[in-house]
C-alpha cells in the first residue's frame, strides 16, 4: 500500500512552470487525495510584485477573500495534512482558521527559496509541525528547519542520460528582476495623464531593441488592472491596432517612420473604422508638410475625430545643436491649416540632450502648443539608460486634459 493511502492533503503551492502539477501528481501516485490551490490569489506580474515587495496590504481584502473561499471549499474534506510550499501570501490568521476546521491537521512547509528572500514565511514555519528547506544556511541557523534538497521531475533524468559535447561547464537559467513595479508605483497619484509604453519600437536598422510586442501588452493589462491609469502605444500596422485594442489601450499614435508611408497610414486608418479612440500623429521624419497633413486626413475620412499632432522635429544632414531640427515655421504653417487639432511638442526627440529640454519646451509653449510629451528615465545620470522593459514617457497636457 502506498505511504499516503487515504490521506487528504491540502497543497498550497505557487504556480511555477508546471512544478505544482507534477508535485500534485506525485502525491496522488503515492495514494493521497490532493486538493491543490495556488498559494497566491492571482499570478499577474504586479500581484506577484506586491507580494514579494511586502506590499500585500494593498490587496489585503483580495487575499483574505481568496483564502476564505479555499476554506469554504475544503471544510468538509477531512484534511489531515496541509502541505505549504514557499509561503508568500498565506498568513498566520489564514492558517489558524484552517486549524480550527481541522484540529488534528499536520502542517508541513517546504522552502525552495532562502528566508532572506521570503522573510514573511517565518510565522508560517512557527505554526508548522515539520519544516524543510533547500538552503543549508537557513538549516544551520534555525534548528526547526531540516535540510531537503530541491526536487526534480523525472523528465530531467533523460537529460542525464543524453551525451553531448557541452560548450560550457556551468549554466544558469533564472529570473531577471527589474524596477518596473517601483516605476509604476511612483506614477500613482501623480499628474500624469497618459503613460507611453513602447510595445513596438521601430528602428532604422535591425539588431537593436525593437520592443517586446504582445508580451508587453499583457503587462499593460496587468498594470491597468492593479493601478488603473491610461496607456498610449505606437502602432505601425493593422495587426498592432487589433492587439492594442484587445489589450484595452487608451490612446494610439502613429510614429514618424510610419507617417512617411501613405500605404501604412491607410492600413491603420482602415483598421480603425468604427472605433472611438484618440490617436496622435507624429510629423514625418523629413520636413514634408503634405505627408503629415495627408496622414491626418486619412484618419479623418474614416470617422476618427479625436486626433492630435505631435511635433518631434525633423531629420537633417546638417550638423546642428539639436538632434532634430524643429523648423518652427513649418509647424506654424501646420497649425494654421488645422487650428482645431491639438498640437503637442516632443522636446526629448528634438533635443537629444536633456540640457536643451527647457528651452525647447518654453519655445513650444510660447508658440501656443497645447502640451508636451517628455521622455523620462529613472536614472538621469546613466548615459546608456535608454531602454526599459517599458519605455516610460509622461504626457503632460498642460493647458487642457485633451485626451480624457
Amino acid at each position: 500500500m502506498s505511504c499516503f493511502s487515504n490521506h487528504n492533503i491540502l497543497l498550497l503551492c505557487p504556480t511555477f512552470f508546471g512544478y505544482e502539477i507534477e508535485i500534485k501528481k506525485e502525491l496522488e501516485n503515492l495514494g493521497a487525495n490532493v486538493f491543490y490551490f495556488d498559494e497566491r490569489p492571482k499570478n499577474s506580474f504586479f500581484t506577484k510584485a506586491l507580494i514579494r515587495l511586502d506590499q500585500k496590504k494593498i490587496i489585503k481584502n483580495q487575499i483574505n477573500e481568496y483564502y476564505q473561499n479555499i476554506i469554504e471549499s475544503i471544510k468538509d474534506k477531512f484534511i489531515d495534512t496541509i502541505f505549504i510550499i514557499t509561503p508568500e501570501t498565506i498568513n498566520e490568521e489564514h492558517l489558524l482558521m484552517m486549524k480550527q476546521y481541522f484540529p488534528n491537521v499536520k502542517v508541513v512547509t517546504y522552502l525552495w527559496d532562502s528566508l532572506d528572500n521570503k522573510p514573511n514565511a517565518m510565522p508560517i514555519l512557527n505554526l508548522s509541525d515539520r519544516c524543510f528547506s533547500f538552503d543549508k544556511r537557513d538549516v544551520e541557523k534555525y534548528p526547526n528547519i531540516k535540510f531537503l534538497p530541491l526536487f526534480y521531475i523525472s523528465d530531467y533524468e533523460k537529460v542525464i542520460e543524453t551525451k553531448n559535447n557541452f560548450k560550457y561547464n556551468i549554466s544558469f537559467i533564472g529570473t531577471i528582476h527589474s524596477d518596473r513595479y517601483n516605476i509604476v508605483k511612483q506614477l500613482q497619484g501623480s499628474k500624469v495623464d497618459v503613460v507611453r509604453a513602447g510595445v513596438w519600437k521601430p528602428r532604422t536598422r535591425p539588431g537593436s531593441f525593437e520592443g517586446l510586442g504582445i508580451k508587453a501588452l499583457e503587462w499593460i493589462k496587468d498594470i491597468k488592472e492593479e493601478f488603473g491609469g491610461k496607456f498610449g502605444v505606437e502602432v505601425a500596422n493593422s495587426n498592432h491596432v487589433e492587439e492594442t485594442l484587445k489589450a484595452g489601450v487608451d490612446v494610439l499614435w502613429i510614429g514618424a517612420r510610419t507617417t512617411v508611408n501613405p500605404f501604412s497610414v491607410q492600413n491603420i486608418a482602415d483598421s480603425l473604422r468604427g472605433v472611438d479612440i484618440p490617436i496622435m500623429v507624429k510629423n514625418p521624419i523629413n520636413p514634408d508638410l503634405n505627408l503629415w497633413i495627408g496622414a491626418i486626413e486619412r484618419l479623418q475620412k474614416t470617422g476618427i475625430n479625436a486626433i492630435a499632432a505631435i511635433h518631434r522635429g525633423f531629420s537633417s544632414y546638417v550638423t546642428k545643436e539639436y538632434r532634430n531640427d524643429p523648423i518652427w515655421n513649418l509647424v506654424i504653417d501646420f497649425k494654421s491649416k488645422f487650428p482645431n487639432i491639438p498640437l503637442i511638442c516632443d522636446p526629448s526627440h528634438i533635443a537629444g540632450k536633456r540640457e536643451y529640454l527647457f528651452e525647447i519646451a518654453q519655445e513650444a509653449l510660447d508658440l501656443d502648443f497645447d502640451g508636451l510629451m517628455l521622455e523620462v528615465h529613472n536614472n538621469l545620470h546613466k548615459k546608456n539608460n535608454l531602454v526599459f522593459l517599458f519605455h516610460i514617457y509622461f504626457l503632460y497636457l498642460i493647458k487642457n486634459n485633451l485626451l480624457s
